[in-house]
């Protein structure tokens, strides 16, 4: 017979009235259903057998489902309480009269075995699964569990026969509900829901089962999962393995439930006035079917059976489709994508594709009604593409790229509060889906977040990182600006150039701007900022100390960069400019000094003394050009310094060199120093700079270095009248090995140099000779001086009386030396001695062993027992005349 269909067409099922037992004359006592059968016992002994078949309709395109039949079988031959079908593997029918379990081939229907030890039972349960049977082997096994008053027993299929396993089990109370729950089994007694583990006996309570229910109502759903009604809730119970249970939702009726069946995904109660009909996982109310007095429910495949006292009712699914599409269009999309897992028309990868495509729709959705993050956990679990949920964002895609994105719904403009943390959801779903990208060896193409011929995807690994390391970018600039260093300082980044650096600039963030040019290599545009921003005083790049840092990073490479935008920092701030060139890094050392110390005088030459300074000082630099610079420009400093004091301490001698006021005495006192310590210069050229009448002390020193010391120490007697720098210089002189100095002093004192020789054009007098100073020079340094020379340069008109302690000294000294030569003299005979003495030792600790074998190392005879040999160093044994002529030869 046909079944049209009730209801609305977004109901889940169509039921009709089947067929009217009544009016075929019969009474049913039970059914059961397996697969596309129903059958129907019936008072008396006969079976009533249908089967649902589905003839599609080429009208309407769909399939009607047919009630056929019924075929009457006497099957028993007693009356029947209860019947149920066991079919996987098995192939039995339960069928309890006699108040005992009797068991038939479902096929054929004969009788098969009776457990005997059921008599009078109370309740049982079927368990079938794979799992290890009482001898240890595995596969599908059939188990039954019935109870006696509070007796438990177990039995197990054999192939046979049932045996029992365990029959000792006692309850607290007798069993109103059995139900098998993997190993373990749920135990309905008086008011309350027992675990129990059979074969080690051990028992949990779990729960009461309410005052509204007359006997427990529990049905298994899975494997693992067992509903439990308390009331009018029923409370879904998933069950591990260490028999501990766990709560996985529930779901509450608007009646209490007579019976309850699962018809995945859906969950039927028959309520006293209707069938309500839900989902479990969400709950989801789905439809109510008008259904009064329900004796009995029974589950077949695709079907349901109804047994009212008005006859029975069927009911059957509607299209997987039409049920797909109506979850999908009232955005029950777990529901739907429950339902699409059921489409088993298509091959595994379509469903997926089918699944992904609604759980995007879903994520677009939970977007719309401001879930972010649910909606960012979703698409991080899909293969959609990143570019299209970024576009759902305002200002992170170029316009001509969102707006080409189409949506299943209607995207919201999002204004804060609501946007910063949509941003943040943002940025965790791109973290996870770069890192993802980055696992993969090859790119796994995206699919688009609705599919329509405009959403285009990106095609390449390179592609999808640069939008997702750009798109964070722009995030952590409106949610947390410390992470854009970050992005920008790793060293893998695929950040787009120039829409960051658009992003950055629109911000305001120059310094993370100045970050990205310095990351791109380009400098130039990024000093060019900061010398635009240095005047703005609220400006992070406020001042010259950002644009210094920089220059000091760029190195030998960036020269001409480097000049060119440090000229306005030396004009800005001359002593804090240079520290560009005078950082303490490799990138600045390796910088080519002479092109920057002629940049310097160019540009700010108040500042390369100390510059060069620094090079000489600091870094130790010995080229001999930068050290002629230095003293150029002390030398030319020194002289605008005079000039400009108006001072003429320059010409007077009188005056200490470096004790001048200011900054005069400032730089001539390093002008000193620097001459004093440094050798890396021409001398000729820098005496050349020496100004006439002037620089006395720096002249001094040069003609030092140039090997003119009568001059160097006539300036300091005659110009300087510093006998004590005098003396002082013929000490240092001496002990560099020039063993003549205080000779030399000797011959200033006595024959002073002509006054240009000292520097002096106004000096119209010839210097006086000091005889006084020279003979006071002979006694203090009689032994640094040779006395002949000395005596040599003494002036014939000098007084016997004077000069006598002179001679007697000279003597004196001369009777010294003699005898302290002869005394060294005999000191060398005796170390001689002393050394012939020990190699003599040494050569008697030596032995020797003369054979008549040896011979001669010359001629090769051999050495006898008197003759006279000589042992050479080698160890050779060697006649004494053939030794001698060896030596003549």
């Amino acid at each position: 017979m046909n079944v049209g269909g009730h209801g609305a067409k977004t109901d889940a099922y169509v039921h009709e009235k089947v067929q009217s037992f009544k009016r075929l004359g019969y009474t049913v006592e039970c059914m059961t259903a397996y697969d596309d059968v129903l059958l129907i016992a019936v008072k008396g002994d006969q079976l009533l057998k249908y089967k649902v078949e589905y003839v599609y309709d080429t009208n309407k395109s769909k399939y009607n489902v047919r009630l056929s039949g019924p075929v009457i079988i006497k099957v028993f031959g007693k009356p029947v309480s209860e019947i149920k079908a066991i079919q996987d593997h098995f192939n039995l029918l339960i069928g309890v009269h006699d108040n005992m379990l009797n068991f038939y081939d479902l096929e054929y229907y004969t009788p098969i075995t009776t457990i005997h030890e059921t008599k009078n039972f109370n309740q049982y349960a079927v368990s079938v699964r794979n799992e290890n049977d009482s001898q240890g082997i595995y596969g599908p096994n059939l188990k039954i569990c019935v109870t006696i008053g509070k007796k438990l027993m177990v039995f197990e299929w054999n192939g046979i026969a049932f045996i029992s396993i365990i029959s000792d089990l006692v309850l607290a109370g007798s069993a109103t509900k059995l139900l098998w729950c993997k190993k373990f089994l749920i135990v309905g007694l008086k008011d309350e829901y027992l675990l129990l583990d059979p074969v080690s006996g051990e028992c949990k309570d779990l729960c009461k089962f309410g005052n509204s229910l007359k006997v427990p109502l529990m049905l298994g759903l899975e494997d693992t999962c067992v509903s439990l009604q308390h009331d009018n809730t029923s409370m879904m119970m998933k069950v591990r393995d260490d028999g501990k249970l766990y709560d996985s939702g529930c779901i509450t009726w608007t009646g209490i439930p007579e019976h309850i069946v699962y018809d995945s995904p859906y969950l039927l109660a028959v309520l006293s006035r209707y069938v309500e009909v839900r989902t479990i996982d969400p709950s989801v109310s789905i439809q109510q079917m008008e259904l009064r007095h329900v004796i009995n429910v029974c589950h077949g495949k695709g079907v349901i059976f109804i047994q009212c006292k008005d006859g029975l009712y069927m009911l059957s699914l509607r299209p997987l489709v039409s049920r797909i599409k109506y979850m999908i269009k009232s955005r029950n999309y777990d529901v739907a994508i429950q339902l699409q897992e059921q489409q088993m028309d298509l091959t595994m990868e379509e469903i997926m594709s089918k699944i992904n495509n609604i759980q995007s729709q879903q994520a677009v959705y939970l977007f719309t009604v401001m879930k972010f993050r649910e909606s960012m956990k979703l698409f991080s679990t899909l293969q959609i593409d990143p570019s299209h949920v970024i576009g759902m964002f305002p200002d992170l895609l170029p316009s001509t790229l969102k707006n080409s994105i189409e949506y299943p719904e209607k995207i919201p403009t999002l204004h804060d509060p609501y946007l910063t943390k949509a941003l943040s959801d943002l940025v965790e779903y791109l973290l996870k889906k770069q890192c993802e990208i980055l696992k993969e060896t090859e790119f796994r193409p995206f699919t688009p977040i609705m599919v329509t011929k405009r959403n285009n995807t990106l095609k390449s690994k390179e592609q999808a990182l640069s939008v997702i390391d750009t798109t964070l970018l722009k995030c952590y600039i409106k949610t947390n600006i410390a992470c854009v260093t970050d992005i920008l300082l790793h060293p893998n980044n695929c950040v787009h150039y120039d829409a960051a650096e658009k992003a950055l600039k629109q911000a305001d963030c120059y310094l993370e701007l100045i970050l990205l040019y310095k990351q791109n290599k380009n400098y130039e545009t990024a000093l060019t900022v900061m010398k635009e921003q240095a005047s703005k005083s609220k400006s992070p790049l406020y001042g010259i100390q950002p644009t210094i840092k920089l220059l000091q990073e760029l190195g030998k490479d960036h020269i001409k960069l480097i000049l060119e935008f440090s000229e306005w920092v030396l004009k800005e701030d001359p002593y804090e400019g240079i520290k560009i060139f005078t950082r303490e890094s490799p990138s600045v050392k390796e910088l080519p000094r002479d092109e920057i110390a002629k940049f310097i005088q160019s540009v700010s030459p108040l500042v390369l003394v100390e510059y060069l300074e620094h090079l000489i000082y600091e870094w130790k630099d010995d080229t001999d050009t930068l050290h002629v610079m230095l003293i150029d420009k002390l030398i030319s400093r020194i002289t605008e310094e005079s000039k400009l004091q108006a001072l003429v301490h320059l010409k007077d001698f009188r005056t200490k060199a470096g004790t001048e006021d200011g900054m005069l005495g400032i730089l001539r006192l390093k002008l000193i120093n620097f001459l004093k310590i440094t050798s890396v210069y021409d001398p000729v050229y820098v005496w050349s700079k020496l100004h006439l009448d002037s620089f006395y002390e720096e002249r001094a020193i040069v003609l030092g270095h140039m090997g003119k010391h009568e001059e160097a120490l006539g300036v300091y007697v005659y110009v300087l009248e510093d006998l004590l720098e005098a003396d002082d210089y013929c000490h240092r002189m001496y002990n560099e090995g020039i063993t003549d100095i205080y000779l030399y002093l000797l011959k200033v004192y006595l024959n002073p140099p002509p006054p240009l020789a000292l520097g002096i054009t106004d000096f119209h007098r010839q210097p006086k000779a000091m005889a006084q100073h020279a003979m006071l020079l002979i006694e203090s340094q009689a032994t640094r001086i040779d006395m002949l020379k000395a005596i040599e340069l003494l002036p014939g008109d000098i007084k016997v009386k004077k000069s006598r302690a002179v001679l007697d000294l000279a003597l004196n000294v001369s009777v010294s030396k003699c005898y302290m030569s002869k005394v060294l003299r005999n000191m060398q005979y005796l170390n001689y001695l002393q050394t012939c003495k020990e190699h003599q030792e040494e050569c008697c600790t030596q032995k020797m062993t003369i054979s008549d074998n040896i011979e001669c190392k010359i001629c090769k005879l051999k050495i006898g027992p008197k003759t006279v040999f000589v042992r050479n160093s080698e160890g050779d044994l060697i006649h004494y005349g053939c030794y001698g002529n060896m030596d003549k030869t």
